[in-house]
């Protein structure tokens, strides 16, 4: 007699470690969690190394200030449906180890220093670039007034080949949690106003935005097409990319961007809009491997 295996059930891998910032990152990772009916998995690096001789055995410890925080941030119903694991390496080996296979890792903006615990926030940008999935990276205390794009998930994309990925994260993201989507492009024109580009009787801005806005719509379209349950709105800007994505993080729901994998294996380069959606960004902020 043969026995049908069922399918594992996808996973959310969050670095807790105690501080305010983890406790939004956990909280934000939980209600993802449910939303994509994964199993959530919280990662506490515990690196017996740095806390000399006598700390060898600190599992029972840590494993303790675990559930505190789980019960604290959850509540005692929603502390028992998340795993746990502690590691003894550094926060950045434990947590890139941990996530593989997973669909995301949730990570908070700052974490408490070396001394206290494990510097979740000194090492978010290292776990990134090396991470097999993509990185959230949640802000303990968004002090921005909401913006227009408030309680949505933002793309913030360019139009190439490699922006698949980068889409197609977000639009997962939106259809699974419920919320509607905008996806924003956004570049700059100032290459276009370089003498000898154009003829004198062409308009270049209005050439290439005309072309931008194409390309834009076409490649939006597509993964509308896969996602007819998505609300989409559309944003093609021109003008300066940084602050335009910044503007629009204030108050949504989450920053999808895209960082490049480098020619060496696993090394993720985050570019300026990516460097910027993390450290500056006023929402959730997700980097995805562009493809």
């Amino acid at each position: 007699m043969s026995t049908t295996q069922q399918p594992a059930r996808p996973r959310v891998v969050v670095g807790v470690d105690g501080s305010p910032g983890s406790n939004a990152a956990l909280a934000w990772a939980a209600s993802t969690a449910e939303a994509l009916g994964a199993d959530l998995l919280a990662v506490r690096a515990y690196p017996t190394a740095e806390f000399g001789e006598g700390f060898e055995d600190l599992t029972e410890y840590a494993n303790a200030e675990v559930n505190k925080q789980l019960t604290e941030v959850l509540g005692t119903a929603g502390a028992s449906k998340v795993s746990q694991v502690i590691d003894s390496d550094d926060a950045h080996n434990a947590l890139v180890e941990h996530c593989g296979g997973a669909e995301l890792l949730v990570v908070g903006r700052h974490g408490h220093s070396r001394v206290a615990h494990l510097g979740l926030g000194s090492t978010a940008e290292d776990v990134i670039r090396h991470a097999p999935c993509p990185v959230v990276v949640v802000r303990e205390d968004p002090d921005i007034k909401p913006g227009p794009e408030a309680g949505r998930v933002v793309i913030a994309v360019g139009v190439t080949r490699h922006s698949q990925s980068t889409l197609g994260f977000g639009f997962h993201m939106a259809s699974a949690t419920g919320q509607p989507l905008t996806v924003l492009h956004a570049w700059h024109t100032s290459f276009w106003h370089a003498p000898g580009k154009a003829a004198p009787h062409v308009d270049p801005d209005r050439m290439f935005e005309e072309e931008e806005r194409k390309r834009f719509t076409e490649a939006v379209a597509d993964w509308a097409t896969k996602y007819p349950n998505v609300e989409v709105r559309q944003a093609a800007v021109p003008g300066d990319v940084v602050p335009t994505v910044l503007a629009a993080s204030a108050g949504a729901h989450l920053l999808v961007v895209g960082g490049h994998r480098r020619k060496l294996p696993g090394s993720l380069s985050l570019g300026a809009v990516a460097h910027a959606a993390v450290h500056q960004g006023h929402c959730p902020a997700a980097v995805v491997a562009q493809t």
